[in-house]
């Protein structure tokens, strides 16, 4: 997964554990590499492909 991400086990190992947090270029890599939303891979939800903010949903539209 480093590899992918362009940065080093500890970095990930980091990550995993809250050591440190990951940047938005990581983040925006690991909702690509899994084909999931953001709301997923935070655990806001059970579902890899829902989104709260999509313009699919009724919960919150934005204008």
């Amino acid at each position: 997964m480093a590899e992918i991400l362009g940065t080093t086990q500890p970095n990930i190992s980091r990550y995993e554990k809250g050591i440190i947090s990951p940047g938005y270029d990581i983040i925006i890599m690991y909702m690509n590499y899994f084909q999931v939303t953001f709301d997923y891979l935070m655990c806001l939800t059970d579902d890899p492909n829902y989104s709260r903010y999509s313009s699919k949903n009724t919960i919150a539209k934005i204008k």
